[in-house]
This record gives structure tokens, sequence and C-alpha cells, in this order.
């Protein structure tokens, strides 16, 4: 199934007149002030994973657009214009800049400290008083392993 450019607006426009709707709902219920940009937040995936993030960014516009013409809570509305709607695609976006940049980079050697420290707290803890676990035999702390 070839993804065509009539496919691409066929289902970017199904899936923002749901969110419009999915807003609608939300305004209607009451309840969804936060919960119904939630909901129409995730109908962004599908576009965003089938087609990019330049079929997500047209899918969130007309939504967004759509929704502050026909929702009648200007406050959900808004929550999904200006917080909610862009999420998806600000966070796949971030996501690829964090592997670029870490991408070549060995683990860091502080997260392995930290780590280490963590256990050897965890063991001086559990240790019980005059036991000859209690406290760390000398150099141990500059060793890789704590004998626990």
């Amino acid at each position: 199934m070839p993804n065509t450019q009539s496919r691409r607006i066929a289902l970017c426009g199904v899936l923002a007149a749901l969110g419009v709707v999915v807003l609608l709902v939300g305004s209607a219920l009451g309840l969804g002030t936060y919960a119904a940009p939630m909901l129409a937040c995730f109908l962004l995936l599908p576009a965003l994973e089938e087609y990019g993030p330049r079929a997500a960014l047209c899918q969130y516009a007309a939504t967004a657009i759509l929704a502050l013409l026909l929702v009648p809570e200007p406050d959900l509305s808004l929550f999904y214009a200006l917080a909610l709607g862009p999420y998806p695609v600000l966070r796949a976006r971030l996501e690829r800049l964090r592997r670029r940049r870490c991408a070549g980079r060995p683990s860091s050697p502080f997260s392995t400290r930290r780590w280490r420290l963590s256990m050897r707290c965890s063991c001086l803890c559990s240790a019980r008083p005059g036991s000859p676990q209690s406290l760390p035999p000398p150099g141990s702390l500059t060793s890789r392993r704590w004998p626990c």
C-alpha cells in the first residue's frame, strides 16, 4: 500500500475531525477540560508515525483552528492549541536531537560512580552494628566491588 498524497490528506483530515469531536465532547461533559485535549493530542500519533512531523503539524494546525472556532469552552481549546497539541511532534524532535547529541559517547562515568556509591551506602545501611561488614575495610572505597 503506497503512501500517496491523497492517503495522507485523508488520514490527517479524518483524525483532525475526530480530534475536534473529542474536544467538543469534552466541553459538553464538563469534566474533560484536561482529559479531552490529552485524548485529542494522542490522535496526532498515527499521522506522526505514518507520515512524519510535517503531516502531524498540519493535522495539529487544522485541529487547533477548528477547535478555537467551534468549541464553546475557550479554556479547553486554548489548552490544546498552546500546550498539548504540539507536544508529540516536539517530543519526537527533541528525542532525535538527544540521540544525535549522545551518539558515539561512552556512558558517563559519573552515573556509574553514583550507582557504586548508592550500592555501598545500601550495604552499609543494611549491615548490623558490630558485624564485620558494618565498616568498610581499608582501601575498599577505591575498589570496584564492595563485599555485601
